[in-house]
């Protein structure tokens, strides 16, 4: 450890000294401007030649814009993919494997040590988190229902520009402990016109490396997909209705098909993302407009269990927002007004609600399934969340404002956010099992039995049940960008109250910065914030309620059933939220940006310590349990980030990060999945690992710990019509967890056993060429093509030693009009 620790010291003062280099050496280049004499040139009067100061980098933040977006490779379309261009973004280990091609679904990021729901996500400055069960999908036909950290998967095609803040984020943004992204839809054009595009990808054209190979092409587990075929499409319309109000209208969809083995035969599971956008601008004048717009966006995955009849579902992920827009501009600043309301349904709709096991022995008509003992057939109901959620705010920024030898510009707001969720199991859910072979058994009309061949002799119940909770978040805020000479300060604080946890948090932001030439080239940067998180609604919302267990005998003189006996119940699960502070991120900033070689050099040095992070406590009461959501989670995050940008020219750009990270935590998300198993005889709160038995919540971390990121953009366009992206991303080797069985203490009692497993470190090259095939007056036609992974790198990505998805081709075209 301590061997670890010097080599990360060498490293960490080994960028330190480039930084510093960075941030000074490049002030002796710097030349003084001479003052040049007005001149005459045929009695035209030459001025002299007018300096335009740069405007200063912004430590922290990141912009793409609408051009950018267009040129990115993308597998998703997704916000969160474009997000690879950035080193100081990490991402899922599962995003890019060989094992699931057909999935659509965007990746989840982790920003400065963050769990993805610590995020922050907004759509034109309104919230579209998940606050009911962010842990994301599961392919599960029981349990819960979740989904990811983001309400609305919108297209990238829909958006204007994404803003994301990592570090030194204002006293505006609040809510979360990592990072906030916030996109912004595109407004209409002033000129009537409209674009549709589609393109396409299968596993045909896709190098897919499994650690089985044999077993993926016979997959039946959504998990391993070895056939897959996907189509994207979108079209949008701009709408001029008059010179001052405009329309605009989108649709894009995302379609999968995934054909997996399936009782004796395939069948076709489907992932379908669509989006639906209106949105109208009005300007009332130059200084005043207003919009409305509407987004629409249903998310579909069919699933079944293998192994059993009849059990088809389907999980929907059905999100809608409203959302109003006022801006004006006055002499004193700038006014912006925006309200929205928003609804989020996830739910997971079952064939039937009624489970059974029969026997395949003896020759029976069960003869189904993978299984060799057994068959089995049905499902278990439907289940769903909802969150409603009305949002508003208000922000004004005033003009520049002289005091002294200072100048203030200040930004000051409030904000308001009522969120109400629901959960329900829609179904009394029954299961059959323990099946027995009987050439007279009869029907007795109470389940469970095929009359003169089996019938099953246990049964449980679990009733339906709901819950509702809600939560009101408001907040105020003000920060003022002080200048005074070279020196920028921007101190800022915000005030925040949630009636669920019923806490009120003080969150001050500090950030300074120094123009070493007082010209914008050469910067200094410091910062010291504190930011609070937002409440997770799902221990408020949910209980498990008690399984009731049943046994019958058979006369086997007459072959009659008993009536089901009752036999036991088990104790409650309850899901309670505790009294609990609000998780909150200390973090401290050093920086220094440049201009050099005509672009802007940055290093940035971030410090986060989390702390307070939700987590799951879990008492047991004889046979009754509690899971607590509690404040015992924590995770310490350095980071060194090195940055290059430069827009070349009109038609070239180049942009290069690298990150050093180490993270450490004690958990791994707030909630467990495996504690609902429902397995007996394990102990699902300890783990066995590294030859001891240890609190689950003590694991190592186990994703979004790449040690060392680079990542590498440039596009060019070339013959004015071909343009040409090449992303690169290197990711360092890490290591992680696998499961390995179990392991058995003297009492007989089973824990998930882990041990260590080594993920190497990846290269990925994508590219995308877009060739302007034909151009007529304002028409045009592009070709596309994407080529993911263009080398096939073979990098092992997981714990089970699959690969990523070699070298993959998407190709496509886009009419404009």
């Amino acid at each position: 450890m301590k061997r670890k620790r010097r080599h990360s010291k060498r490293i960490r003062e080994a960028i330190a000294t480039l930084a510093l280099i960075l941030a000074f050496s490049a002030t002796g280049f710097a030349q003084e401007p001479q003052a040049e004499q007005p001149e005459k040139e045929n009695n035209v009067i030459v001025l002299d030649k007018v300096e335009v100061k740069a405007a200063p980098h912004e430590q922290g933040k990141i912009v793409i814009d609408r051009d950018k977006l267009d040129k990115l490779p993308s597998a998703t379309g997704s916000i969160t993919e474009s997000l690879r261009i950035q080193s100081d973004i990490q991402f899922d280990e599962s995003f890019g494997s060989s094992l699931q091609g057909g999935e659509i679904a965007p990746p989840e990021i982790s920003i400065s040590g963050a769990k993805p729901y610590e995020t922050r996500f907004n759509i034109d400055g309104l919230g579209i988190n998940n606050y009911i069960s962010p842990e994301g999908f599961s392919n599960s036909p029981t349990g819960f229902p979740s989904a990811p950290a983001q309400s609305m998967f919108i297209d990238t095609d829909l958006i204007d520009s994404i803003k994301v803040y990592t570090s030194n984020i204002p006293a505006k943004y609040g809510s979360f402990t990592g990072g906030v992204v916030d996109a912004k839809i595109r407004d209409p054009k002033k000129k009537f016109g409209g674009k549709l595009s589609a393109r396409h990808t299968r596993d045909k054209w896709s190098n897919q490396r499994p650690n089985d190979n044999d077993d993926f092409e016979l997959s039946s587990n959504p998990e391993n997909q070895p056939f897959f075929s996907r189509y994207d499409g979108s079209v949008s319309i701009d709408v001029p209705l008059s010179e001052s109000t405009g329309a605009l209208l989108g649709y894009t969809i995302q379609h999968s098909t995934i054909p997996l083995h399936y009782m004796d035969d395939m069948k076709d599971q489907y992932r379908a993302n669509e989006n639906f956008l209106a949105k109208l601008v009005h300007d009332f004048d130059s200084e005043t407009s207003a919009d409305i717009s509407f987004l629409y966006n249903p998310y579909k995955a069919d699933n079944f269990t293998a192994s059993s009849k009849d059990s088809e579902y389907q999980n929907y992920k059905n999100s809608m927002s409203l959302a109003l827009g006022f801006e004006k501009k006055l002499d004193l600043g700038k006014l912006e007004l925006r309200a929205g309301y928003s609804e989020t349904e996830n739910r997971r709709e079952a064939e039937n609600n009624v489970h059974t096991t029969w026997t395949k022995l003896h020759g029976t008509s069960t003869q189904w399934g993978n299984e060799t003992r057994n068959a089995k057939e049905g499902g278990f109901g439907d289940s769903e969340t909802t969150q409603k959620a009305f949002s508003s705010s208000a922000d004004f920024t005033t003009t520049e404002l002289e005091l002294g030898p200072t100048t203030h510009t200040f930004n000051m707001g409030v904000s308001l956010e009522n969120v109400f969720g629901t959960y329900a199991y829609l179904d009394d859910r029954t299961a059959y099992y323990a099946p027995k072979n009987s050439s007279i058994v009869k029907d007795n009309g109470q389940g469970g039995v095929i009359p003169g061949e089996q019938y099953t002799m246990l049964k449980s119940e679990i009733d339906s049940s709901n819950g509702s909770a809600n939560m009101n978040l408001l907040a105020a805020y003000l920060d003022d960008t002080l200048t005074f000479g070279r020196l920028t300060l921007r101190p800022g604080l915000r005030v925040s109250y949630d009636d669920l946890l019923e806490n009120t948090n003080l969150e001050p932001r500090l950030f300074t910065s120094f123009d070493i030439l007082g010209d914008g080239k050469y910067t200094l940067t410091a910062g010291a914030n504190r930011y609070y998180g937002a409440p997770i609604m799902s221990y408020a919302l949910r209980d498990m309620t008690p399984t009731t267990y049943y046994m019958r005998s058979l006369n086997s003189s007459t072959g009659e059933l008993s009536d089901w006996r009752k036999t036991r119940t088990t104790g409650t699960k309850e899901y309670n939220l505790g009294e609990m502070d609000t998780p909150y991120s200390d973090e401290i900033t050093l920086g220094a940006s440049a201009e050099v070689l005509g672009g802007i050099a940055s290093f940035e040095y971030v410090n986060r310590k989390h702390r307070d992070q939700f987590s799951t406590s879990i008492i047991r009461d004889g046979g009754d349990t509690s899971y607590i959501l509690s404040n015992q989670g924590r995770t310490d995050y350095e980071g060194y980030t090195l940055k290059f940008a430069k827009n070349i020219n009109e038609n070239h750009w180049v942009s290069l990060s690298a990150t050093y990270s180490e993270k450490e935590t004690n958990f791994a998300d707030y909630a467990d999945q495996s504690l609902e198993s429902g397995i007996a005889g394990y102990d699902f709160s300890k783990v066995y690992y590294d030859g001891e038995l240890i609190n689950r919540t003590d694991l190592p971390a186990e994703a979004f710990n790449r040690p060392w990121v680079v990542a590498f953009v440039y596009s060019g366009k070339f013959f004015d019509r071909l343009t040409f992206t090449n992303t690169t991303r290197f990711a360092s080797a890490m290591t992680t967890l696998v499961k390995k069985g179990k392991y058995t203490d003297n009492d007989g009692v089973n824990y998930y056993k882990y041990e260590k497993s080594n993920i190497d470190q990846l290269v990925t090259f994508d590219w995308q060429l877009d060739y302007e095939a034909w151009k007529y007056k304002n028409q045009l036609l592009t070709l596309n093509l994407s080529v993911m992974n263009v080398f096939d790198a073979t990098s092992i990505v997981d714990r089970d030693g699959n690969k990523v998805n070699g070298r993959q081709f998407w190709a496509g075209a886009t009419y404009e009009f």
